[in-house]
């Protein structure tokens, strides 16, 4: 068992993805996205997932410097025109 444990932590940090106590799971993400949230354009660079019953919570730094956390549905992905990804309007918070 010990010997799985190991593992597991190994892989978690090469891969950049960690189980916390409460059961939740982070995901660095590599590389990092560019999303559109309701204060402005930033880079969304972590994804926690508290389970089934939950949305997904994106950490982005802004282009201000703020770092905050995001529900998923408050995010869209930015314009990319290499790709034909025209901007997205900007999401309304689903919060009041």
């Amino acid at each position: 068992h010990g010997n799985n444990a190991h593992r597991h932590d190994f892989i978690c940090h090469v891969c950049g993805i960690g189980r916390n106590v409460d059961g939740s799971m982070m995901l660095q993400l590599n590389p990092e996205m560019w999303v559109m949230t309701p204060k402005g354009e930033g880079l969304a660079f972590l994804v926690t997932d508290y389970g089934m019953d939950h949305n997904k919570i994106f950490t982005v730094m802004l282009q201000s410097g703020d770092i905050l956390d995001f529900d998923i549905r408050d995010l869209r992905r930015t314009e990319n025109p290499s790709f034909g990804v025209r901007a997205p309007e900007v999401p309304n918070p689903h919060y009041p």
